[in-house]
């Protein structure tokens, strides 16, 4: 380029380098695992050389806020408008009209986008505040509380860009996750179709120079019938994309967003009363079952509390043993044998009928959704199979206030051929049909339900693998995360996903449970800090119930770690 006189820009550099760096505490982390195409990390570093080449990055808005000479309040924004500023009794709020969005990348790029820093360098969202009493503040945009900051903090600035918990974040996603769906849906079609069009017309003008190629006209004639009604089939797939292009215009606009800034009383003391007030400082944790047997490994599994107060949970042994339920009676503190053939149930959960309803994972397990009556014994396959084809494993389930049934299907164990492309998230209505909720997650885990019902949280659980094998070493593993889905009244996903709670890497969460106040409580299995997170409802750590010795590790096959929880759930009284 340089020898031609031409401009360039150097996409290989940044890459390789954050690449390198990388390595220094991940030797096998890659951005290009197959040492061709980039993955989604290593488009966005390209992406962002491009942006960065041609002069786009900037700062995206700062709202500055100043006492004035008399005390008064003075905003001096940048990127925006702030009107209504008023002091409150304890704090301040106004309203923010912002010129555009946060840059938000789509979930599969944000290692990259971390590794760059790129939204602090090219979608800075800062807030600063002067003047404000010493102490804590919440934040809250249009009702959504998005984080607390010290007065300190406030007054050097904050930035919002990357917090999913904003309005405005998640108002970009709606735009973002759009553009994904047109570029892979109508877009992608339409070059497809053009690229059978090129195909055709390459050929035609090969047979024109070997008009005697028998071969070659047979090709040409494929060819041809491949694009017939290729022009009506471009303009259905135009009519696709100007349909999400008109969605992302109508979400794109400026918004008013209402900020409130509220001191919080009582700072660290309040924080340690609610953390007590859901485990108390003298609780202990009681071992209530436990049992040797000749297997190569497994575990226990789906608590789930029947109307009577007993606990039913699922005994899972790797291997060709197909499973257990067993019951524990609180009153006598016995357990005993409900089915010595639970066909690999994993979990278990009550409905309103007093029915234990079951998943049943693979490695010769039912694959299916099942209900049993604990009164007769009696066990019915309520569902196996979505559009034909059958369940990889289900997992995990929930229950919403009008009984319809949520459950994970991803895949850990087992050699049964894999029927369905993707590992999701399912519904099973009131009359038996069975619905996909969602397949934007790679490996759903655990599963519950906000207590109003308009939001699904589900447990990004990517160990690796479909096949675990206790005798080797485990592979690198993926996403550990919760992500919460938007639900609508019919218990379908009504906007984007976000990440409620990230455990980064350290192993994530296989079950969990939400109280009436809308706190999660995630198991947590990773060695080094093993136990149940108690995470609010704006995805913040309130409290940890420690159910094993912190600072464990896996790497040594002599002394295996312990108090590795995999599910929870609230039993009575």
């Amino acid at each position: 380029a340089q020898r031609e006189g031409h401009g360039f820009v150097d996409m290989y550099s940044p890459l390789n380098n954050l690449t390198l760096l990388e390595r220094k505490t991940n030797p096998d982390f890659t951005m290009i695992r197959d040492a061709v195409h980039p993955d989604p990390p290593g488009q966005i570093v390209m992406a962002y050389a491009l942006i960065e080449d041609i002069g786009l990055r900037s700062p995206l808005s700062a709202i500055r806020i100043v006492p004035g000479p008399k005390g008064e309040l003075v905003a001096r924004p940048a990127g925006g408008e702030v009107s209504e500023l008023k002091r409150t009794d304890d704090g301040l709020e106004f309203t923010w009209l912002a010129e555009a969005l946060p840059f938000v990348v789509p979930d599969d790029a944000l290692p990259g986008a971390k590794m760059l820093h790129m939204g602090h360098r090219m979608s800075r969202e800062a807030v600063e505040i002067h003047g404000l009493p010493a102490g804590r503040y919440e934040l809250s945009i249009d009702g959504a509380v998005v984080g607390t900051y010290d007065s300190q903090a406030l007054a050097r600035h904050i930035e919002l860009q990357d917090n999913d918990l904003t309005p405005q974040h998640q108002q970009a996603k709606q735009v973002a996750t759009l553009n994904q769906q047109r570029n892979a849906g109508p877009v992608r079609s339409m070059r497809g179709e053009w690229s059978k069009f090129q195909q055709f017309a390459r050929l035609e003008d090969q047979a024109k120079s070997a008009p005697d190629n028998e071969g070659l006209k047979k090709q040409v004639e494929e060819a041809r019938q491949r694009i017939d009604g290729m022009d009506q089939r471009v303009a259905e797939f135009e009519a696709a994309a100007k349909e999400i292009e008109d969605q992302i215009f109508a979400i794109n606009q400026p918004k008013p967003r209402k900020y409130v800034l509220r001191r919080v009383a009582g700072n660290a003391n309040a924080a340690r009363a609610k953390a007590n007030s859901i485990v108390p400082a003298n609780a202990q944790l009681e071992k209530l079952f436990t049992r040797t047997a000749p297997i190569t490994g497994g575990l226990t599994e789906g608590p789930a509390v029947a109307p009577d107060g007993s606990i039913y949970f699922s005994d899972i042994p790797f291997g060709e043993d197909r499973g257990m339920i067993l019951r524990f009676d609180p009153r006598t503190k016995q357990t005993t044998v409900f089915t010595d053939d639970s066909h690999k149930s994993n979990g278990l959960i009550f409905n309103a009928a007093g029915e234990l309803w079951a998943c049943e994972g693979a490695n010769i397990g039912g694959r299916a959704i099942s209900k049993w009556s604990t009164k007769t014994g009696q066990r019915t396959v309520v569902a196996d199979s979505y559009k034909g084809k059958r369940f990889n494993s289900p997992n995990d389930l929930c229950l919403d206030a009008k009984g319809r049934v949520y459950f994970t299907d991803p895949r850990y164990v087992g050699d049964e051929p894999r029927e369905l492309e993707h590992r999701a998230v399912y519904r099973i209505d009131a009359d038996g049909s069975v619905h996909e909720v969602t397949h934007d997650i790679s490996k759903p885990n655990g599963i519950a339900i906000s207590p109003d019902g308009s939001t699904l949280y589900v447990a990004e659980h990517d160990n690796g693998t479909d096949k675990i094998d206790p005798t080797k070493p485990a592979p690198p593993q993926g996403e550990m995360k919760i992500y919460a889905f938007p639900l609508d009244s019919e218990g379908n996903v009504s906007g984007p996903r976000r990440v409620h709670f990230d455990f980064g890497k350290q192993k994530g969460c296989d079950g969990m449970c939400v109280d009436t106040d809308g706190n999660l409580y995630l198991t947590g299995s990773d060695p080094s800090r093993p136990g149940v997170l108690v995470v609010n409802p704006q995805g913040k750590e309130i409290a940890f119930i420690a159910t094993g010795p912190a600072g464990q590790s896996s790497d040594d096959p002599d002394k295996p770690p312990v108090g590795l929880p995999s599910n929870v759930e609230f039993g009575r009284g």
